[in-house]
């Protein structure tokens, strides 16, 4: 863990920043995280092809942004590497893409066609069919590589329910396109389009295929229930990426007044936005610290600059202190007070690892299931200008308040350690009764409910 806090004054535009040792805590990844080698020129990169100032543009933007400025190595080499390929704007952003992955497997340089896609997911509304999808699982579980498409849950009144399409049907064909050797993204942009669309789809055991007239969909982020035999209400949450999610889960949870317990599900949870889950935090937490990050100020390869930030929750509100920007404030919910178990799994992740991190450190839930994925560093999106779309580059730390850092999410998966290690049967459900972590948590409920009599 980082060691005790020496503080270094440094100078940009006349104002002061803080950056310390245990605070900013970079300069010790370096022995986990050496400047790669730099790498040979490839030899169509060379000196007689016409270097690209747009793409040149975007990678003087990363090198500006990213956490580690000591992994760009040959900044030069990566600026020249692709000079004979790109042809075009759209070469642009497919070279950067490649040069940026190569630096970072959790950056990306996205399109304007795809930031328009994740703010859809942002919104959790698209145009679409109102159903996911996912293939048959083998004997263990996987999903199979190829073969048809598994329809699974269903959106009660949309447009694949009301064309009859049920939970368990398989999907052979969309527009008259065989899908058995599509991937899942690939299925997924087959289905969804504009509103008013529609998409014929082939379904086994129906003798004609069925036209589906695409919908905005409002896929809900939260899912809640009674548990049978229990009084003990379910809630999971599928992502943090929608800003209405805090509001839903509240909406849920206050459907359950009188129960005597709550069971919260992250697990394939795989994160979102850090503000989502501080206003989620405070459903379930009344006080304290629950997240410290250090984040790249934009500044020189040779003199990166850092910034750190406390974000604590206090009776009225959410507040985020920093060495560079002014007190911000954010509106918190009033929190629960309810036993509650936390579900987890290896595709908990980001945000995810976020709140739990916080709920463990401050030791007022029983966290269950196996070990999460193992990712605290986080993105940010900086504009390619004038070449449009972004850059989604890791410019930032996250921290537990017990100064806990779960991994990098690729060569570095500490991931959080459950209180109650449980397997779960890949060939089960979730929230089925045969879904082996979520009894789990029912048992320790049920135990601790006994216990306080």
């Amino acid at each position: 863990m980082p060691r005790e806090n020496e503080t270094l004054n440094l100078r940009q535009n006349d104002s002061v920043l803080q950056r310390t040792e245990a605070d900013t805590r970079i300069d010790w990844h370096r022995e986990l995280y050496p400047a790669p080698p730099t790498q040979k020129m490839q030899d169509n990169a060379s000196a007689d092809c016409k270097p690209s100032p747009k793409y040149e543009r975007i990678i003087d933007t990363v090198a500006r942004h990213m956490l580690e400025p000591h992994k760009l190595g040959d900044a030069q080499e990566i600026k020249s590497r692709f000079n004979c390929q790109i042809k075009s704007d759209a070469d642009v952003h497919k070279y950067a893409r490649e040069a940026v992955l190569s630096l970072d497997s959790n950056s990306v340089v996205h399109t304007p066609e795809e930031i328009q896609k994740l703010a859809e997911r942002r919104t959790g509304n698209f145009g679409g069919i109102g159903a996911s999808i996912n293939r048959r699982k083998d004997a263990e579980g996987v999903p199979e590589a190829k073969g048809p498409f598994i329809v699974g849950k269903i959106i009660h009144g949309g447009p694949a329910d009301l064309k009859g399409i049920k939970p368990g049907d398989q999907i052979t064909q969309v527009n008259g396109t065989d899908v058995s050797n599509k991937s899942l993204p690939e299925m997924v942009e087959l289905l969804r389009g504009e509103v008013g669309t529609d998409v014929s789809i082939t379904i086994v055991g129906k003798d004609e295929p069925v036209a589906v007239t695409r919908d905005r969909i409002a896929w809900p982020a939260v899912e809640d229930k009674m548990l049978p035999g229990t009084n003990f209400a379910y809630v999971r949450l599928d992502n943090f990426e929608q800003m209405n999610g805090p509001a839903s889960l509240k909406n849920a949870l206050n459907k359950y007044p009188d129960a005597d317990a709550v069971i919260f599900d992250l697990r394939n949870n795989m994160g979102g936005l850090d503000l989502v889950s501080y206003q989620v935090l405070s459903l379930f937490l009344e006080s304290g610290v629950i997240h410290k990050t250090t984040s790249r100020i934009e500044s020189p390869v040779d003199n990166p600059l850092y910034e750190q930030r406390e974000t604590k929750l206090t009776s009225d509100s959410i507040i985020t202190t920093s060495t560079v920007m002014p007190e911000q404030h954010l509106y918190r919910f009033e929190a629960i007070k309810k036993p509650f178990a936390v579900l987890v799994n290896g595709a908990s992740a980001s945000a995810s690892e976020l709140v739990v991190g916080a709920l463990q450190d401050h030791k007022i839930a029983t966290i269950i299931g196996t070990k999460t994925f193992g990712k605290s560093d986080g993105q940010k999106f900086i504009p390619n200008v004038p070449e449009g779309g972004l850059t989604r580059i890791t410019a930032s730390r996250g921290f537990s308040p017990a100064d806990r850092w779960f991994g990098n999410g690729s060569t570095i998966r500490h991931g959080i350690e459950p209180d109650i290690h449980v397997e779960f049967d890949p060939r089960t459900e979730f929230a089925s009764p045969e879904d082996a972590q979520l009894n789990a948590a029912i048992r320790h409920l049920t135990q601790r409910a006994k216990e306080k009599r």
